[in-house]
């Protein structure tokens, strides 16, 4: 989950709290998809509702950050997060600049590092993350694919870098209902992660979690 997304969503779960505050931040929409995160994890991760709930806002604390990080690894949470996330971003104008940077990024990386270092797959994957939560999934596409191909090439096939890479592209062709596509790459990922991190690992369920997503839109159809 891209890191500015926790962190959004961290501070508009604190501001719902105060329901004007969100409806200045990111208006009747934001409420909308807030108040839907909430119950969303009112039924599935309450600990956390009632821990915020009892929480200062200016005393959010990094145990509160990541039980709501591994509560974004439930696929149907997740596309809440990043709808409240793209609507923050879009409310503060802050894409053209995180562009600009991740571009930067790349370009340096290529430059100093080299195009097949897998640290310049990193840059890649988070252009094409801010793409993908901007929509512009044919931006997004082919970065999450050169990204994935580097960490294949360099880190090897059974890398838990690569398996993300490959879940990436899976949650791509899912929003973008490819759904054969999107089941190609999360069967590929899915045996990566259990391997390497075991079946109760937040990064194996989230994949698990992502194909029984896509084999119910597959069914739907």
């Amino acid at each position: 989950m891209d890191p500015f997304a926790i962190a959004t969503i961290v501070a508009t779960l604190m501001a719902t709290k105060a329901v004007e505050r969100v409806g200045e931040t990111i208006g009747e929409r934001g409420i909308i998809e807030s108040t839907k995160l909430l119950d969303l994890l009112g039924r599935k991760s309450p600990e956390i509702v009632k821990r915020l709930a009892a929480t200062n806002p200016d005393e959010i604390d990094y145990e509160i950050v990541e039980q709501v990080r591994l509560a974004t690894a439930d696929p149907e949470i997740q596309l809440v997060v990043e709808a409240i996330a793209l609507l923050y971003r879009s409310s503060i104008g802050s894409y053209e600049s995180e562009e600009l940077l991740y571009i930067k990024s790349i370009a340096i990386n290529r430059e100093q590092l080299g195009d097949q270092h897998p640290d310049t797959a990193i840059s890649l994957n988070n252009l094409a993350v801010l793409y993908k939560s901007m929509g512009r999934y044919e931006a997004a596409e082919p970065l999450f694919l050169e990204s994935m191909k580097i960490w294949k090439e360099q880190l090897g096939d059974r890398h838990p870098d690569t398996a993300t890479g490959l879940n990436k592209l899976a949650v791509l062709y899912y929003n973008t209902h490819q759904y054969q596509k999107a089941l190609a790459f999360i069967q590929e990922a899915l045996p990566i992660y259990i391997q390497t991190l075991g079946s109760t690992h937040p990064a194996t369920q989230n994949a698990n979690g992502w194909l029984q997503a896509i084999w119910q839109a597959i069914a739907n159809q």
